[in-house]
């Protein structure tokens, strides 16, 4: 398997989006996905351990609907902002040959086989009275076919979050339900940006659904009874000392679910703590030159749906400007042709949801990340007109006592 195929793998195994009958925009050819993909996989590997420290049990992230997510942002960010964004993913410098690169490695999750489904879509949100940049709209247009939908925020917030979340359903097959509450979308929003992955996989060798049976699964002290299935079969494995990996192929191989088992039942943390790009690309090198051994597999049956919301995150990754009212997205919306009442945008919240199915016959996935965007809250009214050009009284007084120290009248400016 090529490298760029198991680094979207290992994205992709948690991850999804599109829906059966829902087709895939036609994306641009010609671009590298490599950059995108070693990117996409430094900043997950960030993101997930930001999240893991944060949170207990199962954790289920999609690195390639996120990043994709903040693709869609990027023509629109400019300074402070669009460098924080750029450090954050990883990204180059945000320009047509970025977009082909990008609009590439979405191409790797556009795959219709009788064995392997993997889809993903995009679309732009916008308030009717929003106005957006031409430039901006013509850019995630070409690059991720992203389509520009308008809706009425400022007094249908429910309404226009409910067709949003309708559109994800639509395209991840009803996996991912409700990604946006109603927290999420205010009469003070003004953009949504949305992307949704789906991947549906096939083992190349299913699991026997008769050999499935209760089995321990050793958790925090505890021993827990789960359905797990079981298969003798030849897998590329490695074995590091602490850990062993296991390599378990799609389809016809170019896509796997890489399983990283430490030795010791509580050894999980202490692995997730080496885990740096380097040592991706070194374990995965290994995995994928290793030769095939029979192997007595087993593995749990699970289901599983996640949802965060990657403000926080962000922020402590060094994503401040773009949550703030000092955010720049005047290249998405330029402030001095927005309506009244309107003039700068920031991003509200990040919202996150996985669902991740593994059974005999493959892995069902879906994902979808959503960019709120909501006006800034630095919106001042006219100012009130103050125009002393007439005689006037006036007092000097110490404030908090309210003691009068000077009082009187001015009636002639001019007289020394």
């Amino acid at each position: 398997m090529r490298l760029a195929e198991i680094i979207a793998s290992a994205a992709l195994a948690a991850s999804g989006c599109a829906t059966a009958g829902q087709s895939t925009p036609s994306l641009p050819s010609g671009g590298d996905p490599s950059s995108i993909a070693a990117a996409n996989t430094q900043f997950g590997l960030e993101l997930y351990k930001r999240i893991a420290a944060d949170n207990d049990g199962d954790i289920t992230i999609s690195p390639a609907s996120i990043s994709a997510a903040f693709a869609l942002a990027y023509p629109g960010a400019r300074g402070e902002t669009a460098k924080e964004i750029a450090n954050v993913l990883h990204f180059a410098p945000e320009s047509a040959e970025f977009r082909a690169d990008m609009a590439a490695f979405l191409g790797l999750m556009s795959v219709e086989r009788e064995k392997m489904n993997i889809t993903t879509a995009n679309s732009a949100w916008f308030d009717r009275r929003t106005i957006v940049e031409d430039e901006f709209v013509a850019a995630i247009k070409t690059a991720y076919g992203a389509k520009e939908k308008r809706v009425n925020f400022r007094t249908g917030a429910d309404a226009s979050r409910e067709k949003i979340n309708q559109w994800v359903e639509d395209r991840t097959n009803d996996r991912i339900l409700d990604l946006l509450s109603a927290d999420d979308v205010t009469d003070d929003t003004r953009f949504v940006l949305v992307n949704a992955i789906y991947f549906n996989g096939k083992w190349s060798s299913p699991f026997d659904v008769d050999a499935t049976q209760k089995r321990e699964f050793r958790s925090g002290g505890e021993t827990l009874s789960v359905d797990m299935m079981a298969r003798t079969g030849n897998y590329q494995v490695i074995d590091k000392g602490d850990f062993r990996a296991i390599s378990i192929p799609y389809d016809d191989g170019a896509y796997s679910m890489a399983v990283f088992l430490p030795r010791a039942d509580d050894g999980l943390a202490g692995f997730e703590a080496e885990m740096t790009p380097a040592a991706f690309k070194d374990w995965f090198g290994e995995l994928d030159s290793a030769r095939s051994r029979e192997v007595a597999l087993n593995l749990p049956k699970y289901q599983r749906r996640k949802s965060f919301k990657l403000k926080g995150e962000l922020i402590a990754m060094g994503m401040p400007e773009a949550f703030s009212n000092m955010a720049d997205f005047t290249g998405m919306v330029d402030p001095s042709k927005q309506p009244p009442g309107d003039s700068s945008v920031k991003i509200g919240n990040v919202v996150h949801q996985t669902f991740l199915k593994v059974d005999e016959s493959g892995t069902e996935a879906a994902a979808a990340t959503a960019i709120v965007g909501v006006r800034t809250t630095s919106l001042r009214p006219p100012p009130v007109p103050f125009n002393v050009n007439h005689p006037y009284f006036f007092v000097i007084r110490h404030n908090e006592t309210g003691a009068v120290l000077f009082m009187g009248r001015v009636t002639d400016p001019t007289e020394a």
